[in-house]
This record gives C-alpha cells, sequence and structure tokens, in this order.
C-alpha cells in the first residue's frame, strides 16, 4: 500500500514581467476551423529509462485506415489506444480521433518519430514530425535546482498599443500536484485584461538544468497593452497541494516571499 502526503505550498512569482509597449496599430486574422491531423507529446526531453506519450489527432474530420510512423528508436509499450471526444464552445461544434502510443526509448540523443498519415475523403492527411531529445539519466539525477517554481511568460514582450499579448502562469514541479488555488492576483496596470475562459492545459514533462519536471500553464490572460512604455506586470501567488509518498502528515512550504 502506497501512502501519500499532502503538502501545502506557497508559490510567488519572484521577479516582475516587463512587456515593452511601443506605438502603433497592429491588425490580427482570425484563424478559420478546418480539418486537421496533429502529433504531439508530454514531453520534448525525457530521461534514456523513461516513457513518452506520442499521440495523433484528427480534428473537425472523419478519417479512415490510418497509418502510424516506424518507432524505430522506440520501443512501443503499449498502443494505439483510440479516443474519440466532441464538444461545443460558443454555439460551435468540433470533433477529434486519437490515436495514442507509450514510448520506451532505445538510445540517447535527438531522436525523430517521422509524420502519420489518415484518409480524409479523396486525400491523405499528415501530421508534422516530431523530435525528443534522450538525456542520460545519471547526469540528471547528478544536478542540483528548485523542486517547485513557477514563472510568467509573455509573447510577445514587444507590442504595439492595442496588440494582444498572451501571458501564462506556468508551474513547474518535481512531484505530482494534487490541486491548486490562487491566493493573490496579479495587478495589470496600463492593460485592458482578459481571461481565457475553459482554457485547460495538459500536464506536460521538460528537462530544465538536466531534472525532470511536471509543468502546466495554470492561468492564461490576454492583455491589451493602453498605452506606451514599460508595463509592469505584479507578482502572481497560489497555493499547492503536492502529493508525495512519505507518511509523515502534512507541512506548509513557503517559496519566493
Amino acid at each position: 500500500m502506497i501512502l501519500f502526503k499532502q503538502i501545502h505550498l506557497s508559490l510567488s512569482i519572484r521577479r516582475y514581467l516587463w512587456v515593452a509597449v511601443l506605438l502603433g496599430y497592429s491588425a490580427t486574422a482570425s484563424a478559420q476551423s478546418k480539418p486537421t491531423f496533429e502529433a504531439a507529446a508530454d514531453a520534448r526531453q525525457i530521461l534514456l529509462n523513461s516513457f513518452v506519450e506520442v499521440s495523433f489527432t484528427l480534428i473537425n474530420a472523419e478519417g479512415k485506415n490510418f497509418q502510424p510512423p516506424d518507432f524505430n528508436d522506440f520501443t512501443v509499450v503499449s498502443g494505439p489506444n483510440r479516443s474519440v471526444s466532441t464538444s461545443l464552445i460558443n454555439g460551435q461544434f468540433s470533433t477529434s480521433a486519437g490515436y495514442t502510443y507509450t514510448l520506451k526509448p532505445r538510445r540517447l540523443g535527438k531522436l525523430t518519430i517521422d509524420p502519420a498519415g489518415i484518409r480524409v475523403d479523396n486525400r491523405t492527411l499528415y501530421t508534422q514530425k516530431l523530435e525528443i531529445e534522450v538525456l542520460d539519466s545519471r547526469q540528471a539525477s547528478s544536478t542540483a535546482g528548485e523542486p517547485f517554481y513557477m514563472q510568467a511568460e509573455a509573447k510577445p514582450t514587444r507590442a504595439w498599443i492595442g496588440q494582444q499579448v498572451l501571458l501564462d502562469y506556468k508551474l513547474y514541479a518535481e512531484d505530482h500536484v494534487g490541486s491548486f488555488n490562487p491566493i493573490g492576483e496579479s495587478k495589470y496596470d496600463g492593460f485592458y485584461v482578459e481571461e481565457i475562459r475553459r482554457f485547460d492545459a495538459p500536464w506536460q514533462r521538460e528537462i530544465v538544468n538536466k531534472r525532470q519536471y511536471y509543468t502546466k500553464v495554470l492561468k492564461r490572460m490576454a492583455l491589451y497593452p493602453q498605452r506606451s512604455g514599460a508595463l509592469q506586470v505584479d507578482p502572481y501567488e497560489v497555493q499547492l497541494n503536492i502529493l508525495g509518498d512519505d507518511p509523515g502528515g502534512c507541512r506548509c512550504l513557503c517559496l519566493g516571499r
């Protein structure tokens, strides 16, 4: 039996985020829905003795004759596992069908997963290639670093007045996170702000300084600068519920204060 410990942890972004705003005007174009076939992995860097989950997803179309790539540098642990989903958002109906594999790398280095194909009507759609970098687990375990931290990531960091800037609050954690709750909101002086509703980013795995982290974008904001100059976004603070394997009980940890 495995016992789990719940740790409450408060994190804050310790550096102010600055966005340079330029005078001018920018127009944006909206993308129209069309059938797409996409490849995705839950990690772009993994350790030699770990696994990566790769999915091929057909969106807004019915397909047949799925053609998986040759996983020459990987051992297929499981798959393909089929999934089908539908959604209705703001009156727009969409469907998706996925094929998921769990793979284990056979060697170190940058490994390529070739495109998959699927037949839609009278044509074949292909995914993009994926590149997975496999690192030596012995090197990864010897590097010191923080077990939990959070970053604010803005795209772009230089914008015109009125141009949309997407701001992500991204969590990095070595242990699994059970839940999270915001305990302090950022201030967005100089911006018109919209929170991206129904935004639920999947957990990913990333290697940072040769350590493996579970990462997730906790919150995404759309910022529209209203004046020129360097605009400041204040820290954002959340409380995490961490799942561990030590049955010693609960304790509070505060970082970045």
